[in-house]
C-alpha cells in the first residue's frame, strides 16, 4: 500500500504521462506499465534495486526525472534488453 505522499506523487506523474500520451487513464503501473521505477524493474530482472541505478548511473540504461523520482520508459526497458541478450551457443 503506498503512502499518501507517495500516492500522491504516483498520481501526479500517471497524470504527466497521460498528457504526454503515455498509458490511458487510470491505468495502474502494475498492469499497464507507463514507466518502470528502479525498484520494479529489479523486479522484472531479478536483480537488485543497486544494480538497476548503477545501470542509470553509467549511462547505460536511459532514464528520466518526475521530480526526484527516476522513471524508465518501457521501450528503454526492451531496447536495453534487446542489446544485452545472451545468446547460448
Amino acid at each position: 500500500m503506498l503512502r499518501s505522499a507517495d500516492r500522491a506523487a504516483y498520481d501526479a506523474a500517471v497524470a504527466i504521462l497521460q498528457l504526454l500520451g503515455h498509458g490511458t487513464a487510470g491505468s495502474e503501473p502494475e498492469r499497464h506499465l507507463n514507466a518502470y521505477s528502479p525498484r520494479t524493474l529489479a523486479r522484472r530482472w531479478l536483480c537488485s534495486e543497486r544494480h538497476v541505478r548503477n545501470l542509470i548511473k553509467r549511462g547505460d540504461l536511459p532514464h528520466f526525472r518526475f521530480g526526484k523520482l527516476l522513471r524508465i520508459k518501457p521501450s528503454d526497458v526492451d531496447d536495453f534488453e534487446r542489446r544485452n541478450v545472451v545468446r547460448p551457443e
